[in-house]
C-alpha cells in the first residue's frame, strides 16, 4: 500500500516542479537580438568589409576610417551583451533540463513534452551564441584591416617628398621680384589696413598710445608701493609674477587697447591679420611673463625654480627666445600671412625656419643640463637631440610630412609633461604651505581645524594623491 502511494504522488510531484521552473526561470527573450538585428549587424559589417576592400584600389581619408570604426563600436558592444545574457539563459536552461532528470514512461508525457520544449529552446539558445560570436569575429578581423590600412596609409603619406631645400633655393632666386610682390599683396589686400579709413588709423594710434601711458602709469604705482613680504614659495612666485607682468603692463595694455578698438572696427570672420597679430602679441607677452617668473623675474622678487643664477638667465634666455619664435610661426603659417605666399616661398620659409627653431632647442636641451637636478638627463637629452637632427634632416631633404610629424610630437610631449610639471610644483607648494601655515587665510584654515604647529591637516595626504594621479594621468 506505502509503494501504491508513492507511484500515484510522484508524477504530480514533477508536475509542480514544473510549473515553478516555468514561472521561476522566465523564458529568453529575442525581441532584443532577434534576427532582424543579427542581419542588421551582419549588413553592416558587409558594408564595412566592402569599403576597406576598395581601399586597395583609392586611398581611403582617416575620417572614413574613423566613421567605420564609430559603427562598429556599438556592434561590437551589442555583440557581447549578446554573447554573455545568451550563454547565462543556456546555462539556466541546461540547469532545468538536468533537474527534471532523464525521460520517464508514458504516464509522464506532460512533463516529457515540458523538457523537449526546453532542449528545443537551449538548442535555439545555442545557434544564437555562435551567431553573435561570430558577429565579435568579423568586428574584430575588420578592425584590424582598419588599423592596418590607416598604418599603411600613415606610412605612405610620411614618405612622401617634395622639393627639397637646395631646389626651393634655386626657384626663389631665379623669381626675386616674388618677394617684393609679396609684401606689397600683404600690405595693400590681406593686412586689413586697407579695411581702415585716416580717422580709423588715428584712433587706432591714439588708443595704442593711451594705453601705454595708462600701463605705465600703474606700473610706476606698483613700483613705489611697499611690497609684501615672501613667506612661502607660492607668494614668491606670485610676487615675481606680478613683477614680471608689471614691467610689460605698458605693452600689455597698449595690445589690448588696439583689441577693443580693431575688435569693433573689424568685426570680420575670419579675422584680418592685423587682428590676429594683436591676438598673438598679447599671447607673446603673457607667455614673457610666466617666463620671466619662474627663471628670472625682475626685482625686487626672486625666481621661483631652484637653481644658480647663470643656469637661469641662460635658461630664461633661451625659453624667450623660443616664444618669439612661436609667435612667429604662429604669424607666418597658421595666419592670413600664410595664404599671401607662394607654395615655393611658404616652403622655403618653413625650412629656414626649423633652422632657427632647432638650434635655440639645441640650446635649451644644453642648459638644461646644468640644472643640478635634471643632471642625469644626459642619454634623454641626446636621444631628443636625434630626434630634432632627423626631423630637420627629413625637413631639408623634402619629406616634410615626416619632418612635421616628428616635430609636432616631440614638441607637444616636451610642452604637455613641461606645464603638467609646473603645475604639480606650484600645487604641492600650495599643499605644504597649508600643512604648514604660512600664509593668512592658511592659519586662519588650521585654526578652523583646531590644528596646532607641528599638526598636519587631516586628509590632505588623500587631495594630494588624487590630484598628482589625475594630473599625470
Amino acid at each position: 500500500m506505502k509503494a501504491i502511494h508513492s507511484i500515484n504522488i510522484f508524477p504530480l510531484h514533477l508536475v509542480l516542479q514544473l510549473v515553478l521552473l516555468l514561472y521561476s526561470s522566465p523564458s529568453w527573450s529575442f525581441g532584443v537580438y532577434s534576427e532582424a538585428w543579427l542581419e542588421s549587424a551582419k549588413s553592416a559589417l558587409e558594408s564595412a568589409d566592402k569599403t576597406l576592400q576598395s581601399a586597395v584600389d583609392q586611398e581611403l581619408d582617416t575620417d572614413r576610417l574613423e566613421e567605420i570604426n564609430k559603427k562598429l563600436l556599438p556592434i561590437r558592444e551589442q555583440a557581447q551583451d549578446c554573447v554573455a545574457e545568451t550563454e547565462a539563459v543556456a546555462q539556466r536552461r541546461q540547469q532545468d533540463i538536468d533537474s527534471l532528470g532523464s525521460k520517464l514512461s508514458k504516464a509522464a508525457n506532460d512533463v516529457s513534452l515540458a523538457q523537449a520544449d526546453l532542449v528545443q529552446e537551449r538548442e535555439a539558445l545555442e545557434k544564437r551564441l555562435a551567431a553573435c560570436q561570430f558577429i565579435l569575429i568579423q568586428v574584430k578581423e575588420i578592425k584590424e584591416k582598419a588599423a592596418a590600412i590607416e598604418q599603411a596609409t600613415l606610412t605612405r603619406k610620411l614618405l612622401i617628398k617634395g622639393l627639397s631645400v637646395r631646389e626651393l633655393i634655386q626657384d626663389n632666386f631665379s623669381h626675386p621680384e616674388a618677394w617684393w610682390k609679396l609684401s606689397q599683396r600683404l600690405l595693400m589686400m590681406q593686412s586689413g589696413l586697407q579695411l581702415l579709413t585716416g580717422t580709423d588709423l588715428v584712433a587706432l594710434l591714439s588708443s595704442v598710445v593711451l594705453g601705454f601711458f595708462v600701463g605705465r602709469r600703474f606700473y610706476q604705482i606698483w613700483m613705489a608701493a611697499k611690497k609684501k613680504t615672501c613667506v612661502d614659495k607660492c607668494t614668491r612666485f606670485l610676487l615675481a609674477l606680478k613683477s614680471c607682468s608689471v614691467r610689460l603692463l605698458p605693452v600689455i595694455s597698449a595690445n589690448v587697447a588696439a583689441l577693443i578698438f580693431l575688435s569693433c572696427v573689424l568685426p570680420f570672420a575670419p579675422m584680418p591679420f592685423i587682428t590676429q597679430l594683436a591676438y598673438g602679441l598679447l599671447g607673446y607677452t603673457l607667455a614673457l611673463s610666466i617666463a620671466g617668473a619662474m627663471l628670472h623675474p625682475d626685482p625686487p622678487a626672486s625666481p621661483y625654480l631652484a637653481m644658480d643664477d647663470m643656469t637661469a638667465l641662460a635658461l630664461a634666455k633661451h625659453l624667450k627666445r623660443l616664444l618669439a619664435l612661436g609667435f612667429l610661426g604662429l604669424l607666418f603659417f597658421a595666419s592670413g600671412f600664410s595664404d599671401a605666399l607662394l607654395e615655393t616661398q611658404y616652403l622655403l620659409a618653413r625650412a629656414f625656419y626649423g633652422v632657427f627653431l632647432f638650434l635655440n632647442l639645441i640650446w635649451i636641451l644644453w642648459s638644461i643640463g646644468r640644472i643640478p637636478s635634471l643632471g642625469g638627463t644626459y642619454r634623454i637629452r641626446l636621444l631628443l637631440l636625434a630626434a630634432l637632427i632627423f626631423a630637420l634632416g627629413s625637413e631639408w631633404l623634402g619629406y616634410r610630412n615626416l619632418s612635421i610629424f616628428t616635430m609636432t610630437g616631440l614638441l607637444g610631449s616636451l610642452s604637455g609633461f613641461g606645464i603638467i610639471w609646473f603645475i604639480n610644483t606650484l600645487i604641492t607648494d600650495l599643499f605644504d604651505g597649508m600643512d604648514s601655515g604660512y600664509q593668512p587665510w592658511q592659519k586662519r584654515l588650521r585654526r578652523h581645524f583646531g590644528l596646532k604647529d607641528p599638526d598636519h591637516i587631516p586628509g590632505l595626504i588623500w587631495i594630494r594623491l588624487i590630484f598628482s594621479a589625475a594630473i599625470w594621468s
